[in-house]
């Protein structure tokens, strides 16, 4: 699956906060291929060896997931309820409910988290924080990472596609606002 520029500015800006040892988030709007920028970003740090967890919101996103690594020939494990990945596995994707309970066995120097829906990690969500914080690199991806917990999470390093570029681009449809 070929990228669009947008999604290619998405996965180089967050590579080159990766290569920096900095956290970011990218900020794209509903429907405009967050899970395919992260996936990508997961290829290339898989490349550079490093381990990938990726923390999705619900079951239907990490099956949405796992049907997209499929697609683009990434081998991703599930780690979710009794299905448990194997602990050196290079790729694994779960849940945040799952993460909660496991992530310190995934936490390592060479660990990198992705997180979709980054908006739930905020200072509401103190688990959340503490669990992610626990890595040592973060990309997160959201429509709205519209907390100032997740930004200060995130060092304030936030890349954004705008919807209003979107729906001039013809990526969204218009849309209008009535009582």
């Amino acid at each position: 699956m070929q990228l669009r520029a947008y999604q290619s500015r998405a996965v180089d800006y967050a590579l080159d906060h990766l290569a920096g040892r900095k956290r970011c988030v990218i900020q794209l709007p509903t429907g405009t291929g967050k899970s395919l920028v992260l996936l990508h970003i997961a290829a290339q740090s898989l490349r550079q060896r490093k381990r990938v967890y990726l923390v999705a919101p619900t079951e239907e996103a990490l099956s949405q997931f796992h049907r997209l690594t499929l697609l683009l020939g990434i081998r991703a494990l599930l780690d979710i309820g009794a299905r448990t990945a194997p602990p050196l596995a290079p790729f694994v994707i779960t849940t945040y409910a799952t993460a909660w309970r496991r992530f310190r066995s995934w936490v390592k120097p060479e660990s990198l988290v992705l997180l979709d829906e980054c908006h739930h990690v905020n200072y509401t969500a103190p688990v959340n924080l503490e669990i992610l914080g626990a890595f040592p690199q973060a990309i997160g991806a959201s429509a709205t990472p519209w907390s100032r917990g997740c930004l200060d999470f995130f060092d304030g390093n936030r890349h954004v596609y705008r919807l209003s570029e979107s729906i001039a681009a013809g990526h969204n449809a218009p849309y209008r606002i009535e009582p």
